[in-house]
């Protein structure tokens, strides 16, 4: 699918939701869609609205509710506390956190971990997209997992929790396997989703554990 479409090129986002649409009526599935909006500032500076065409391309497939199944992520705050205030979208909102060293944007990411932050977090957007390490930690070969305060921050203010990445050849260090920081994820601290390079292994995880 589409089998009218030959030949390769570069995929606009479009033509991946037409793509993810199509394969769900071909098999009656449903399954959504999770966008990020990257760098949006920068993209601003070289006198693009990225976001802004994000959303027009969303809305022009039926994707414009809460209720809809479709994230829309970014590490920029601003620009999330722009797309729910300025730009009225009503969409699921994620804030993913990284770490400042990253440069990802002009958000103050140890700040944003505190209670305070989230709270701030919260007032804009429906969950939280940190890295692994963020939530949880084995601070010692073969000792037991420490969850980290951010768990119980985000709880504490109904923001879903959607970490990311799961990689079974790069786990937090001194993880003992795939299958214990998937039991500490999914069992401690409780996360919504996840994402991973490895969707085999959470899928076969997840069937285990119903």
């Amino acid at each position: 699918f589409p089998a009218t479409t030959p030949g390769s090129a570069i995929v606009t986002l479009s033509e991946e939701i037409d793509f993810v649409q199509g394969i769900n009526r071909s098999t009656g599935r449903n399954v959504g869609l999770y966008t990020e909006v990257k760098y949006p500032a920068w993209h601003r500076e070289q006198g693009k609205d990225i976001t802004r065409s994000v959303l027009d391309a969303l809305r022009s497939h039926g994707y414009s509710k809460r209720s809809d199944k479709v994230f829309l992520q970014c590490f920029d705050a601003e620009e999330l506390k722009r797309v729910r205030t300025q730009l009225n979208s009503d969409l699921k909102l994620i804030q993913l956190i990284g770490e400042n060293s990253w440069h990802e944007s002009s958000a103050d990411y140890e700040a944003m971990m505190t209670e305070r932050g989230i709270a701030e977090v919260a007032s804009y957007a429906d969950g939280i997209g940190p890295e692994i390490t963020q939530l949880l930690e084995w601070p010692t070969a073969g000792g037991k997992v420490r969850i980290k305060p951010l768990a119980a921050f985000a709880k504490a203010h109904g923001l879903l929790m959607h970490p990311y990445t799961l990689r079974i050849d790069s786990l937090p260090p001194n993880a003992p396997s795939a299958a214990a920081v998937l039991d500490a994820l999914f069992k401690r601290v409780q996360v919504d989703g996840l994402f991973s390079d490895f969707p085999d292994v959470v899928v076969r995880y997840r069937n285990a554990h119903p």
